[in-house]
């Protein structure tokens, strides 16, 4: 009767028949009958009952935690080989020295009369373990293919090797599976599409999925969390964690793959100054999407650009960089490019990420990207890093799509090699100039006390907008940081802007309401030696300068050497092939000056 007390409907012959044989082949695979509940609640979430399974514990597995399960596992692996092709691992710990060899899987034929997969499941992803005290996989095929190769709901822990090792194949699938310890030298999961049959050349992975799993190392290890090396497409990495330390080795690798998507993943790493290597890696890899995913805590980038990589995009994730000691090596850079990957292109920083910065009263950082190679477009990202009392701010280096620059000399061009530039004034003496190549100038203080004041003009008064944006760009040679007091018109902002102490190049703006005049000024208290690329003021409030940076904001050209405009000779000397136009032409004068071995040579007439 069922719980309203009416009659059930009977059960009929065929269905009785059918439970009767699903007890018998559950008797014949080694289940024990009846089930305590809590077992047949766990194997009715992960397996149908009407699918036999093999149960490792029917063949001598304890799961103690102590006793080598070794080879009742593996006998377990005949069994189910040779027949339901489901490994089962009900709750426990198993004691494993030895690497469990997965069976060889098929695909099936055009007749159907093959094909075959294999499953290891377990009671859950913290709750059914192997731990392995080999010091090779502890599981691993090495056959031709591994396809339709199924990890779910286990764990394995391999303090001296790696996790589970695959060769070519599709369809290989973990779903809650846990690494715990990634070995010296070993990884979580290696899957490498290039090899089959030990050692033989393969033809790629692909259709890979890694969701809801997590690769853990602990203090000391080296391994990789997951290597995925010459997958050839549609590879998915969703909702996995990778957590603490590994020494100088990143915790994802992607080594010549395409078409893979990292989402909503976490990445975190302990402070260490040997932990140099990025959190993910991508080498000779291309069309790479990181989407929703979270770095957080000491690292020296969140995702590193290798061998020639491209179209890879990094958009709507969080950089949490913790710099909680003075001396903090790692640098939390969104990405840094390999200086040799000059093959490089198309890799892209979306508008939706997130940066937070915590600092440190001592730390010392720079800019969020580090690209030696120019192949990083930032579309814009907001830095959420809060000013604290004195303490340094994350620096950013955003360009973009924002509207015209309102400055009218933005790269503090000088007709002069070491001259005033121009529409540029000083309070008095206290400034040197110095032209940098290819745009900006260089800013020393004269005296080592007071301050040194600069004025910039601009091509229009500054209210002919409600709002402006005013960009610095430029690096600190100081070696302190050190404010500056910013005034516009008649009106003086507070707080003032920070110059940071490192020399890497930064990005530093601020907001400022509409007022009147042409000049904007910039205020230095002490001695100092700043390198300023650029000025910026955009009308509106925008978090991007114009994009192009300051190259395209200068007046000069350069093509191998210095080319340039002036109004009469050159005093200083300058490298042969320098070439200076006239900017002021007049009825018979000269058209320019080149530098020779005999000195500046004017060419040219003007009739």
């Amino acid at each position: 009767m069922d719980r309203r007390g009416k009659m059930e409907k009977p059960i009929s012959r065929r269905r009785a028949l059918y439970i009767l044989s699903g007890v018998a082949v559950g008797l014949a695979a080694g289940i024990r009958w009846p089930f305590r509940k809590s077992e047949t609640t766990i194997i009715r979430q992960e397996i149908d009952l009407s699918d036999p399974y093999t149960d490792v514990k029917a063949f001598g597995a304890k799961g103690d935690g102590v006793t080598d399960d070794y080879r009742a596992i593996m006998k377990a692996v005949k069994s189910a080989t040779e027949g339901n092709r489901i490994l089962y691992f009900p709750r426990g710990k198993y004691v494993c020295s030895g690497t469990i060899e997965l069976p060889v899987t098929e695909r099936p034929n055009t007749a159907g009369t093959a094909g075959s997969g294999f499953k290891i499941v377990g009671a859950g992803m913290y709750d059914s373990g192997i731990l392995y005290t080999g010091s090779g996989y502890a599981i691993q095929s090495n056959h031709e293919l591994a396809e339709s190769v199924s990890f779910k709901d286990f764990y394995v822990n391999h303090a001296r090797g790696g996790g589970i090792r695959l060769p070519q194949g599709a369809h290989q699938a973990f779903e809650r599976f846990f690494s715990s310890a990634c070995g010296k030298g070993r990884y979580g999961v290696l899957i490498e599409g290039a090899k089959s049959n030990g050692h033989k050349k393969g033809s790629g992975a692909y259709m890979i999925s890694l969701t809801n799993c997590r690769f853990w190392s602990e203090r000391g290890y080296s391994g990789t969390g997951l290597r995925l090396e010459d997958v050839q497409l549609c590879a998915r990495i969703e909702s996995c964690f990778f957590s603490t330390l590994t020494v100088d080795r990143s915790h994802l690798e992607l080594v010549r793959t395409y078409g893979v998507q990292i989402d909503n993943c976490a990445f975190e790493r302990l402070e260490d100054p040997e932990s140099k290597a990025p959190l993910i890696t991508i080498d000779q890899s291309h069309a790479v999407s990181i989407l929703g995913c979270h770095a957080e805590a000491t690292f020296e980038s969140f995702v590193g650009i290798k061998g020639h990589s491209s179209n890879v995009r990094i958009d709507g994730c969080r950089v949490d960089h913790y710099a909680i000691t003075p001396f903090n090596y790692q640098r939390g850079f969104i990405v840094s490019v390999d200086s040799r990957s000059t093959g490089s292109r198309k890799i892209i920083v979306g508008d939706l990420n997130y940066c937070l910065q915590s600092n440190h009263q001592d730390a010392v950082h720079g800019s969020m990207i580090d690209d030696p190679v120019g192949c990083v477009t930032v579309m814009g990202y907001e830095d959420a890093t809060p000013f604290q009392q004195d303490w340094e701010r994350r620096t950013v280096s955003v360009m973009g799509n924002a509207g015209h620059n309102v400055i009218s000399n933005p790269a503090l061009y000088s007709n002069d090699r070491d001259g005033l530039p121009n529409n540029v004034q000083v309070t008095g003496e206290s400034i040197r100039f110095e032209q940098l190549q290819p745009s900006g100038c260089r800013l020393s203080s004269v005296r080592d006390t007071g301050s040194s004041r600069v004025w910039m003009t601009t091509v229009e008064s500054m209210n002919k907008y409600p709002d402006y944006t005013l960009f610095i760009v430029g690096s600190n040679r100081s070696g302190k940081a050190m404010p500056m007091a910013i005034e516009a018109g008649n009106r003086k902002f507070e707080p003032s802007m920070l110059w940071p102490s490192g020399r890497e190049r930064f990005t530093q703006s601020i907001h400022m309401r509409a007022v009147e005049g042409k000049k904007i000024s910039f205020t230095i208290n002490g001695p100092f030696e700043l390198d300023l690329f650029g000025v910026y003021l955009v009308p509106n409030i925008t978090t991007q300068a114009p994009y192009g940076s300051e190259l395209l904001a200068g007046s000069k050209l350069h093509v191998g050497r210095e080319i340039r405009f002036g109004d009469r000779v050159p005093e200083q000397p300058g490298e042969i092939g320098d070439i200076v136009f006239n900017g002021s032409p007049a009825e018979g004068g000269r058209i320019g000056w080149a530098y020779t071995a005999n000195g500046w040579k004017s060419f040219g007439s003007i009739d």
